[in-house]
């Protein structure tokens, strides 16, 4: 099924990637800063899936087979310093949501499957929603959470909505539940938290604006495209195309053109001083 994760790498990538990613790719190697994330991400959400393992370290074997072990079951390890720190993380970002007047009190980490119009499956799995109740004609709220140890600025965080398919997730997500429930079309509304991993760990609450909707619109249903076209031509034993060789011509990006320019300007400038 296809995942917004994967249609972000057709999009930014190629289809060669996708694949990859999709059928190939094996397990990614520990990472302690972004398991850090994945912890407080956790625990915001309920707690489920973490294991703390008794040890000061990962350095013995013993550590280094139990952290595996868990990691091969689809649980978060970590030691008992660290998931202390995790829990710190999370209660600084839940003061911080409930100064904002959100609460989640919705359903944590549920997945959602739907089939497009053009007949491909998908799946979500989404950090929390918000259903309004029954005959009512509030909307239906989607929270993402996005940790991060770069700054939460709102140019940086437009910046990661292109480059990791943020605007692809907001169209599929909000595609899900208006699929899954029919009667809450044109009622789905999602928000992205960012966080930031280092002190003092400040927030950054998104909605998503019209022009990143119309990105996501496009780039999700490009890639769904693709996908289909892909998995009806090649399957998923075959690798897909790699990037496409147009014989497209190098050019200077604009802003490293006018770059040159400027500073061609300024030498011109102190000279004549």
């Amino acid at each position: 099924m296809l995942h917004q994760s994967i249609a972000s790498v057709i999009a930014n990538r190629s289809p060669l990637h996708a694949w990859h990613k999709a059928f190939a790719e094996e397990q990614d190697p520990y990472d302690e800063a972004r398991n850090m994330g994945q912890l407080a991400h956790s625990l915001l959400l309920g707690g489920q899936g973490i294991e703390v393992i008794d040890a000061p370290d990962w350095r013995t074997n013993a550590a280094k087979e139990q952290r595996e072990s868990a990691r091969a079951s689809g649980k978060i390890p970590v030691l008992v310093a660290k998931f202390a720190e995790a829990e710190k993380l999370a209660g600084i970002v839940r003061a911080q949501l409930e100064v904002r007047g959100i609460e989640l009190t919705g359903q944590s980490e549920i997945t959602a499957i739907w089939r497009t119009s053009g007949r491909v499956w998908c799946q979500a799995r989404l950090d929390h929603l918000i259903l309004p109740k029954p005959r009512h004609k509030q909307k239906a709220t989607i929270y993402d959470f996005k940790f991060t140890s770069a700054a939460a600025t709102k140019k940086a965080c437009e910046g990661r909505f292109i480059e990791y398919g943020y605007d692809i997730q907001h169209c599929a997500y909000v595609e899900a539940i208006e699929k899954v429930f029919p009667k809450l079309q044109g009622r789905v509304k999602m928000e992205f938290i960012f966080v930031e991993t280092d002190l003092p760990h400040a927030i950054r609450v998104m909605p998503v604006g019209g022009s990143m909707r119309t990105s996501g619109q496009w780039r999700w249903g490009k890639a769904v495209e693709i996908w289909q076209e892909c998995l009806e031509k090649y399957g998923t034993g075959t690798p897909w195309p790699s990037y496409s060789d147009d014989g497209a011509l190098a050019e200077c990006p604009p802003w490293a053109l006018n770059a040159q320019v400027a500073e061609e300007y300024k030498e011109e400038i102190s000279e004549e001083v």
